[in-house]
């Protein structure tokens, strides 16, 4: 493990206050992360070991790791769960110290963000809370996340989807260092002074996702994986879309087709891409296609029925 010097410590102990009071962070929610880790370890063998030690971001180290080589040896990965209103879902945090020029790389993933996708599911299940509800829930939590506490969790809810959509999301930001190009600006849609940033986002995407497929095949047979890793980013993506409309008004994935934010791709490109490559790997025999469209259809088939009977429950209330 890399050991940090003294400057470090000042440093963490400097910046991630200010990080936590922007985003209103009320907390860490180390049980959570606990379950995320320990999940993403059954799905996805040693992704976080990869994740921690960067000697071992090579293919030399890996067979088949699909990834570039990098001298990345002064990077150190931390994965952080913090409680803190929507829209607020992940961020990584850059600070390189000028003394031992060690850069950390903090990654902290908002538990909310996990709560609300928990929550959209299960409503498409029909095992969540009422419409009514769900609106108030959906609107509570852009403003204050601890009003978790006033409503009930979901009954079931596919956790390891969740949480392997979670583990894509925290990966992104180890994808913008080991990443390929293989996504280039002139391929996306977006203003032209945003392409290249744009395109650097669906290639960490991209890796996140290409990492992840490789640590449910690289030790033992583990296709039964990659649905449950394609159908959790799916929710994620949905989730996200879900809430970034300005207007605050739940939004659908497809509804975000033309969305630029500060320079980020929207939900619905981000899903474009993920997808594309994903039908190339169906065809390179990871997995059975048809198995993962049954588990898609029966996992999300009604999502955007639970967002559209949310929004009508909202504008009910508002016209009364």
């Amino acid at each position: 493990m890399i050991q940090e010097c003294e400057r470090c410590r000042e440093l963490l102990s400097e910046r991630m206050p200010r990080f936590d009071s922007v985003r209103k962070v009320r907390g860490g929610v180390p049980l959570l992360r606990d379950h995320i880790v320990d999940q993403g370890e059954l799905l996805f063998p040693r992704a976080f070991e990869l994740l921690f030690n960067p000697h071992q971001w090579t293919a030399d180290t890996i067979p088949n790791f699909p990834v570039l080589s990098h001298d990345q040896t002064r990077m150190c990965f931390t994965f952080h769960v913090v409680n803190a209103p929507l829209p607020f879902a992940a961020a990584c945090v850059r600070i390189t110290c000028d003394q031992c020029g060690l850069s950390h790389r903090p990654v902290v993933l908002n538990a909310m963000l996990i709560v609300l996708a928990s929550h959209l599911t299960a409503a498409g299940l029909g095992t969540g809370l009422n419409p009514r509800r769900l609106s108030e829930f959906f609107r509570a939590l852009h403003s204050d996340a601890g009003s978790i506490n006033e409503f009930a969790a979901p009954d079931s809810v596919p956790r390891a989807e969740i949480f392997a959509g979670a583990l894509w999301l925290a990966f992104h930001e180890f994808g913008h260092i080991v990443g390929n190009s293989l996504v280039g600006p002139e391929q996306v849609e977006g203003p032209e002074s945003s392409r290249v940033t744009i395109a650097g986002e669906l290639n960490a995407d991209l890796a996140a996702f290409r990492v992840l497929h490789h640590r449910t095949i690289a030790n033992r047979p583990m296709l039964d994986n990659f649905p449950v890793l394609l159908c959790g980013v799916e929710i994620i993506l949905r989730t996200i879309a879900a809430m970034s409309g300005f207007d605050g008004r739940p939004r659908l994935l497809r509804e975000t087709k033309s969305q630029v934010i500060l320079t980020h791709p929207s939900p619905w490109q981000r899903w474009s891409v993920i997808r594309a490559y994903a039908a190339i790997d169906f065809k390179l025999g990871s997995g059975d296609r048809s198995f993962y469209l049954n588990h898609r259809k029966r996992l999300l088939g009604n999502f955007n029925r639970a967002i559209n009977t949310m929004r009508l429950a909202e504008h009910f209330d508002a016209a009364n």
